[in-house]
């Protein structure tokens, strides 16, 4: 591990410079700047989005909701007594992508929550989903 068994980079002074790790040659390269700026890239969410989303009757395609994001995990309600089929539009019984039951999960990247469809084997059934 880097942290422990590397020496960072320093300046003339000995002061620490922008850098990285660089896990191919195992040692700390500088950072290069452009035009006198450094650009730094965050990763993560800015904001987590949830909801509950049951179905009025069994084996009727239902979408997610409306919520832009990049990744969606969707759970099976732990009350579920039978499955639900996650995939895209024409998702059913017999033509899907994950098969879920009583707490199961998957999660998909995905520019929109509402690409996901899901079909539930039992009316009043469904499934709660997380959103970044």
């Amino acid at each position: 591990m880097p942290t422990n068994t590397k020496n960072l980079l320093t300046d003339a002074a000995g002061l620490p410079i922008p850098q990285a790790y660089d896990p191919v040659s195992d040692s700390y390269k500088p950072v290069q700047s452009k035009d006198g700026g450094m650009a730094i890239q965050f990763a993560g969410a800015a904001a987590v989005k949830h909801a509950l989303v049951t179905v009025a009757g069994a084996n009727q395609e239902t979408s997610l909701p409306d919520m832009p994001c990049s990744e969606v995990c969707i759970t099976a309600l732990d009350t579920n007594t039978g499955v639900i089929y996650v995939g895209g539009t024409g998702v059913s019984a017999t033509n899907y992508g994950a098969k879920l039951k009583a707490d199961g999960f998957v999660t998909l990247s995905v520019q929109n929550a509402s690409l996901v469809k899901f079909v539930a084997s039992v009316a009043g059934e469904g499934v709660s989903i997380l959103a970044t």
